[in-house]
């Protein structure tokens, strides 16, 4: 079994990486009780939120404990990748809230 964790921004919308997360393996057994948990053929993965700091809690379980790892690892990374492009997408979701902003101002004062 390995216990790992993904510390995150306060920023990022945890649920909404968790919900991606679901969604990506639909076609597995996944159940949302409490967290995400994904039972896979020969292993299982479960994430889990920090009700008090901006954290996923990832605990897997395999045929060794180098596989174990391996899979947490491989988690981290997409859930690292998700984070990212929600980043990415709150950035142009400002950038052009802004931008409207701007020209908005620049047609009153003509």
């Amino acid at each position: 079994m390995s216990k790992k964790k993904i510390e995150l921004t306060p920023t990022l919308d945890v649920d909404g990486i968790l919900k991606s997360i679901a969604e990506r393996y639909s076609n597995e057994d996944v159940n949302t009780i409490d967290g995400v948990k994904i039972d896979f053929e020969n292993h299982w993965v479960h994430l889990r939120k920090s009700n008090t700091e901006p954290i996923i809690r990832i605990y897997t379980e395999a045929s060794s404990q180098v596989e174990a790892n391996k899979i947490a690892d491989d988690m981290i990374s997409e859930i690292k990748e998700i984070a990212k492009k929600n980043l990415y997408h709150s950035i142009k979701g400002i950038f052009l809230l802004h931008y409207l902003a701007c020209l908005k101002r620049l047609c009153v004062q003509r």
